[in-house]
């Protein structure tokens, strides 16, 4: 019988049987940036006392060198105030986070936190765990990379407190997977022969050549460098780091590694991937957003905001005159045919609602003519501009949709017109 036959047979039966728990991260989405002028809520933090701030972190960063890096690890303490553009991959893949953090409004330059672990140096599993407007300390070396003050990263430095109580949870979900006839990686390297189907994690795959690709294994998910080696085996697809597999063919142990070559792999369960089905940050003014008024108005009420922190502003005051209007800032229309439960999340705040909840709202639509409104669920607080994520703004109701819309919807009165700013509009799942 033919390998490719036979994993098919052999992987047939692995749903009955014996059974092992495997974690994977959770499937939160993310926020790019914030803007703080308050102080940090730190009740209950553990800041030690010769943490320094980020000017301190950086005038050391900048006294080293270019490509210097400390001998001495430092307590660095700031807000978190916008991440890397491959943070979620990190998170998600590597349980590793990157993020910028600063000491507040107009405090200067930013200190980098660069593929750093979560609380006490264990890998981040959930996107929830780090979220922008944090106050955290990182505990690490300071590196000067090319005039860019942070950590070294590869996981050198991790988060050593955080006021974000999610920070200290495990989001690891149990999932539960039938191995019966397998092996796992440990197994398989105490076995060190015979024909076998060895489970693992995938935790640091090659490049796929061909048909063929190279994955090291291991039974944990966090290890970095494996305990197992596919080597240049059969695949379909492309294993990517997290998925957990199956490999098939003859052990061997070449020199001091453990392997399978040239056999052949399946991905049992993948990793989650995120799927961003659309983004704006107005940087570049209105975008393709449309601006509909239930009235004419003497002003505009949506505008456009440039500077450090772009966004479309809200605003119903003429001079010192309130004027009661309606008015919809409404999304292109928006592909999501594939999308399973897609959400919405942005950042904004607001000053001098009465209501927030019922002046600024979100109302979601598959034809762009029948609304139905949907929760936002966090607020700023409202009394002086600060930026806060939204949360999850579930768009489940339009999954599946090739034409769907959002409105950010804005209502006052001549006895209260909130300002309300708008940025950072991401559209995602994971799946």
């Amino acid at each position: 019988m033919k390998k490719g036959l036979l994993i098919l047979s052999v992987l047939a039966g692995i749903l009955a049987g014996c059974k092992d728990s495997f974690d994977f991260p959770a499937n939160p989405t993310e926020d790019t940036l914030i803007e703080v002028v308050t102080p940090p809520d730190t009740a209950g933090m553990n800041i030690p006392a010769e943490a320094i701030t980020v000017a301190e972190a950086i005038a050391i960063g900048d006294s080293i060198g270019p490509n210097g890096t400390t001998k001495n690890n430092y307590y660095i303490k700031g807000f978190v105030k916008k991440f890397g553009s491959k943070h979620a991959d990190g998170m998600t893949g590597y349980g590793n986070a990157t993020f910028y953090i600063y000491d507040g409004k107009n405090s200067g330059r930013d200190f980098e936190a660069y593929q750093v672990y979560g609380i006490d140096g264990k890998p981040f599993t959930s996107l929830e765990q780090i979220v922008v407007g944090d106050y955290v300390v990182v505990y690490g070396k300071i590196t000067n990379y090319n005039g860019t003050i942070e950590t070294p990263g590869k996981g050198e430095a991790y988060m050593y407190a955080s006021n974000n109580p999610k920070a200290y949870q495990d989001f690891s979900p149990e999932i539960v997977i039938d191995t019966t006839g397998c092996i796992t990686c440990a197994e398989a390297v105490a076995q060190a022969g015979g024909h076998a189907v060895v489970v693992g994690y995938a935790v640091k795959p090659s490049a796929k050549s061909g048909k063929q690709q190279t994955v090291w294994m291991s039974d944990n998910p966090n290890d970095e460098n494996g305990s197992f080696e596919a080597y240049l085996c059969n695949v379909n697809g492309e294993v990517v780091k997290g998925d957990f597999i199956a490999v098939e063919g003859e052990i061997t142990v070449y020199n001091t590694t453990t392997e399978i070559k040239n056999g052949d792999m399946m991905v049992l369960r993948a990793a989650p991937r995120q799927y961003d089905y659309f983004m704006e940050d107005f940087a570049n003014g209105q975008g393709d957003f449309t601006i509909v008024d239930d009235a004419d108005y003497s002003i505009d009420i949506w505008t456009a905001k440039s500077g450090d922190y772009p966004c479309m502003q809200a605003y119903a005051v003429n001079g010192a005159d309130k004027i009661q209007a309606t008015s919809r800032l409404i999304s292109p229309a928006l592909d999501l045919s594939e999308a399973i439960a897609p959400k919405l999340t942005f950042s904004h705040y607001h000053q001098q609602a009465t209501d927030a909840s019922t002046e600024l709202t979100i109302e979601i639509s598959r034809d762009g003519e029948t609304w139905t409104p949907v929760a936002i669920p966090t607020y700023s607080g409202g009394s002086k501009p600060t930026y806060v994520s939204s949360g999850d703004v579930d768009l489940s109701a339009l999954a599946g949709a090739d034409e769907a819309y959002i409105a950010f919807v804005y209502k006052s009165t001549t006895t209260s017109a909130p300002r309300w700013c708008v940025r950072n509009i991401l559209i995602s799942e994971f799946k």
